[in-house]
Order: C-alpha cells, then structure tokens, then sequence
C-alpha cells in the first residue's frame, strides 16, 4: 500500500511538470517574473562641453508583465552615490514606461547635488523596484554601478584682488614665488593658479591718486596682457566704501538724487570708456562696494529709501551695459553667511527695479568659524539662486596671513562649495590683497613677511 501511494505521488507530480512545461506563456502570465533588468545608455557619463547643451543619458530597464492586460506595471528608480545605500539620492516613479532619460545638463546638477567634485570620477548607483497594477508586492533589480565625471560648465573665477599693487611697488615692495626668485606680481599671481583680477577704482582719491582710473587702467591692461581676466569694482566715493562707511565723492555732496544718478552715469562711464580704449574689456563690474545699508549715504541709504538704493545701482548697470553689454554687473553685500540680509537687501533691490546679473559677496572667517560660515555661505547662495534666480560669486575673502595651513583648508572648502552651487551658478572666488605683507598693517593677506606667497594660496592651484 505504501509503495502504491508513492507511485501516486510521482505520477501527480510528473503530470504537473508536463502541463507546466506545455504552457507557453508562462513569463507574459506572470506580472512579476524574473528580476528586474537595468540598463544605462552610457557605462561612463564624462561629458564635454560640447555634449553639456545637446547630449543626454537614458536608464532602460525590462521586467515581465502580462501582455493582454488593461493593469499597467509601476516602476521606482532610485540613484545615488556608491556607498549611501540609496538614503540620500533621488527617486523617480513612473507608470507604464520602462526608461526614463535626463538631458546632460540635467544630470550634471543631479551629481553636482551630490556633492560630487568636478572634474573628478566617482561610482554611482542605479536600481529599479517593480511592481504591478495594485499588488503589493515588488521586485528589485540587481544594482548598476556606473561611472561619473561632472562637468564644470562654468570658467571657475579664481581671483585676486590687487589694488595695492602699484602702491605697494612706488614703496618698493617686491614679490617673490616660493623659491625666492623675484617675479612681477601679476605674473606671479598667474603662476600662483589666478586667472582674474580685481582692481577698485575711486572718484577724485587724494594726491598722488591711487585707484583713480589713470592707476586703475594701468594695472588693468597688465593683467589683460597676461591673459588674466578683468573685474572692476566701483567704489562710487573717493576713498574706501565699505558696509560702515558709504561716504559720497566732495564733488557729489549736495546733489539731489536726479544728480546723483547723473553723476553715477557719467563716471562709470567715464572709466570704462578709459578701459575700452586701453584696450581692456571687463567680464565683471561692480556698481558699489559692500553696499549692505545702500551707497552714497544719507540718500540710499537703504534702511531709510530702499528705493533710492535701487534707483543708484541701476543707474550703474546701464552706463556699464551702455559701454559694455557683454559685462555682467555685480551687486555686492558683505557678510555672505547672513542670509537674511541679502533677502532683505537683494530683495529689497529687486523689488524697487534694480538690475544686475551677480549677487557679489564678502566672508572674511576666523579659524574658530571658518567651517560654519562656509556652511552657512553655500546655503545663502543656494537660497540667492532660489529666490532670485542669479548668479553668485564670493567677491571677497581673506584669512589671518600668520595661520597659512588653515587659511588653505578654509579656501579648498569655499571653493569647493561655490562649485557645486546648485545650477552651476557658483562662478568664483576671489581673494582679497593675497599680495599685501608688512603693509599699512593689514594681516588678512596670504604672502609671508618676506614676500613670498603661503601655502594658504594652495587652494587656487
């Protein structure tokens, strides 16, 4: 009897096999079959410039589903950097479709969201997650490692300001590099790794007339003839202006704001007209100087009228647009950790009418706060991009020069930060007279007491 129920056993088995085996559609019947399958359109996604505007890369994955069903299979994709176990990247969900696509430039900002370097290579991962009409239960795909080198669309900004220089060399200061042979400053600065210049000019200085436009375009058409692009900064007063003081030229005190605008004009013009006919062509200018309460003070000063604030810069904008169209205009505010003083003061100016194209800003950090500012600066100009749609570029920066390890770990973090401002609208960094030692007892340069640059200048390289 036992061995007659175990030939039972066997038969009922082999039965089932057979039917099994002659049933044709057995993968299209099943809605969940085999794993999930996922695919990339590029193994290594290292885009150029020229694939940045027109190329693209698309994820195809297949998964079984029943064939002459109204039900319609639901797929997850997630992607993330190697390592984070998909618990920090992003996650899309579509219906029906098995493949979903970014044009280049979307992608770029998906890995530069990351936090991943330009420039440099780094493993992603990819899986996709099935599952079918309103079943609960799911399939994953195994996971897809790629390859991926960001892009830096962007002509990184990596700047110097030297307006001391022709100062500092009439006092017969001179620079070295860091072997100690003496080399001219500009060239110097080029070999440091800068690739621009800022220069600040004044109204009517007092004699000799350092930062007049005369000593302005002489320094200018140096660094041009060094291939080193140009920023200007207009000062819109005769000596420093800065977030304590906006003090209006002597030759301006007593205008009206009519006047004031007119003289505005007639001096950015006058300069860059100077410029254009050196020979120089400004990628970047500056219409005021660390304007955090507005410029030329009492009248725009801009906790009292926001409005004749706005009404000064864009008298700036358009005389720069009207020598230069090609020149893009800064605004610029200090203290590029406080947020909200640039809601308060870029809102302000772009709700009464000003123009400009950057949002400029300053940071000037201790060793003890240099880490949170940087924090605190990136989520600023985050916020700026945000709000307000612009562009942003840390116009100024400075570090104690005694202290160089930690000013080059404090610049290699800002500058890292302001690439991977989101939508590639983080366009530089420059530093505020590295060049300057033993002099007018200023220590926020980055040359030691010998002339010769610190490693904090590193981070430019």
């Amino acid at each position: 009897m036992k061995k007659i129920k175990i030939l039972w056993l066997f038969g009922l088995l082999a039965v089932l096999l057979l039917t099994a085996c002659d049933k044709k559609d057995i993968v299209a019947d099943n809605p969940y079959g085999t794993l999930v399958v996922v695919s990339s359109s590029t193994p290594n996604f290292a885009p150029s410039a020229a694939d940045f505007t027109t190329g693209s890369i698309t994820f195809s994955w297949s998964s079984p589903k029943y064939s002459n069903d109204s039900l319609t299979s639901k797929y997850i994709i997630e992607i993330d950097s190697t390592g984070r176990n998909f618990t920090k990247g992003i996650t899309r969900t579509l219906i029906g479709k098995q493949s979903l696509a970014f044009t280049t430039k979307e992608f770029n900002s998906i890995l530069q969201a990351f936090g991943m370097p330009f420039g440099t290579a780094n493993d992603i991962d990819v899986r996709v997650t099935s599952s079918y009409g309103n079943n609960n239960e799911q399939y994953k795909s195994g996971i897809l490692k790629i390859k991926v080198t960001p892009y830096n669309p962007v002509n990184f900004a990596k700047g110097a300001d030297i307006s001391w220089v022709t100062q500092m060399e009439a006092s017969m200061r001179k620079f070295y590099n860091a072997a100690g042979t003496e080399m001219e400053c500009f060239a110097l600065m080029k070999s440091l790794g800068f690739n621009s210049i800022r220069l600040r000019v004044w109204v009517n200085p007092a004699a000799p007339g350092w930062c007049n436009t005369a000593d302005m375009v002489a320094k200018a058409v140096r660094a041009k003839n060094l291939g080193l692009r140009v920023m200007i900064d207009f000062h819109y007063s005769d000596s420093w202006a800065d977030p304590g003081k906006q003090t209006k030229p002597a030759a301006w005190v007593g205008q009206t704001v009519t006047q004031l605008k007119s003289s505005i004009s007639t001096h950015t013009t006058s300069v860059l007209t100077a410029l254009s006919t050196a020979g120089v062509t400004p990628e970047w200018v500056q219409v005021g100087n660390e304007t955090n309460n507005g410029m030329l003070w009492p009248d725009g000063q801009a906790s009292t009228n926001m409005a004749n604030y706005a009404q000064f810069v864009l008298a700036g904008h358009d005389a720069v647009k009207a020598v230069f169209p090609t020149a893009k205009v800064i605004a610029h505010v200090s203290n590029g950790f406080d947020g909200g003083l640039f809601q308060w003061n870029i809102g302000g100016l772009i709700a009464n009418g000003a123009k400009f194209d950057i949002i400029g800003m300053s940071l000037y950090p201790s060793a003890g706060n240099y880490a949170n500012y940087n924090n605190q600066i990136l989520a600023n100009m985050n916020d700026m991009v945000a709000r307000f749609g612009k562009e942003v570029m840390v116009v100024e920066t400075g570090f104690a020069a005694n202290n160089p390890t930690v000013a080059k770990a404090f610049l290699t973090d800002l500058i890292a930060k302001v690439k991977i401002v989101n939508d590639n609208k983080g366009l530089g960094v420059m530093y505020w007279e590295p060049e300057a030692y033993n002099w007018q007892g200023y220590g926020l340069g980055a040359f030691d007491n010998t002339g010769k640059p610190t490693a904090a200048l590193d981070a430019f390289q």
